[in-house]
């Protein structure tokens, strides 16, 4: 196995030295002359008419260069289209009608709203208003039954006052 094993090895040295010798010019050859040196071959023929086909057929897929999304401010159906397929439309041109009955209604519902909001806006506003009132009350009240007390404190105090003397304490 030992002596299969370098034969084999010798073989494939022999092979790449071989090969390798296979592509090398020898000196003094044309490959050694420069590429720029050697003369370039052109072919000239005289200019003539001829007749182009008048039509050509090519598939493709055409894609656009920009592309962007319509965003509608309101819903409704479509009356009329302004515009068609390919026009050119800048900002804030309408592109089409909408009917205008959804978009009264829905002004009605929020005219609605809003009015009904105002209203609770007063109600709440005049409750605050009755509530400060109440609350006033309500410390007037306090105060005078304080006052009633410490009236009724000092009546109390001069009773007891009168007995103590009285009693000799």
């Amino acid at each position: 196995m030992y002596t299969k094993r370098n034969t084999a090895i010798i073989a494939l040295i022999a092979i790449m030295l071989t090969v390798s010798g296979c592509g090398a010019a020898p000196a003094g050859t044309a490959s050694e002359t420069p590429v720029a040196a050697m003369p370039k071959v052109v072919k000239v023929s005289d200019v003539q008419k001829m007749k182009w086909e008048d039509s050509a057929e090519l598939a493709a897929d055409v894609i656009p260069f920009v592309e962007l999304d319509v965003v509608a401010k309101v819903s409704g159906d479509v009356v009329d289209i302004l515009k068609k397929r390919g026009d050119s439309v800048n900002k804030d041109d309408a592109i089409l009608e909408v009917d205008q009955t959804d978009i009264a209604r829905e002004k009605e519902k929020v005219d609605a709203a809003l009015q009904a909001a105002n209203e609770q806006y007063d109600k709440a506003k005049r409750d605050l208003a009755d509530s400060k009132k109440e609350i006033n009350l309500s410390i007037a009240k306090a105060e005078l039954s304080i006052s009633d007390l410490s009236g009724i404190t000092q009546e109390c105090a001069t009773i007891l006052m009168k007995v103590s003397v009285s009693k000799g304490i």
